[in-house]
C-alpha cells in the first residue's frame, strides 16, 4: 500500500496548491485582459482617444 509520511503530505500538498494558484491567475489574466480591451473600446466609443486631449 502507498502511503506518505506528513512532510511527503506537505511537500506535495504544497505542489498541488502551487499549481493550481498558478492555474487561477493564468485564468484571471485573461479575463482581466478581455474586460480590458472591452472597456477601452467603450471609453473610446464614448470619449474619443485619451491622448487628443493631451495636445494642447
Amino acid at each position: 500500500m502507498f502511503s506518505l509520511s506528513k512532510s511527503e503530505l506537505l511537500l506535495f500538498g504544497g505542489f498541488a496548491t502551487m499549481a493550481a494558484v498558478i492555474l487561477l491567475a493564468g485564468i484571471c489574466f485573461i479575463v482581466f485582459r478581455y474586460r480590458w480591451k472591452k472597456l477601452t473600446r467603450k471609453l473610446e466609443q464614448d470619449y474619443g482617444k485619451p491622448w487628443k486631449y493631451y495636445d494642447k
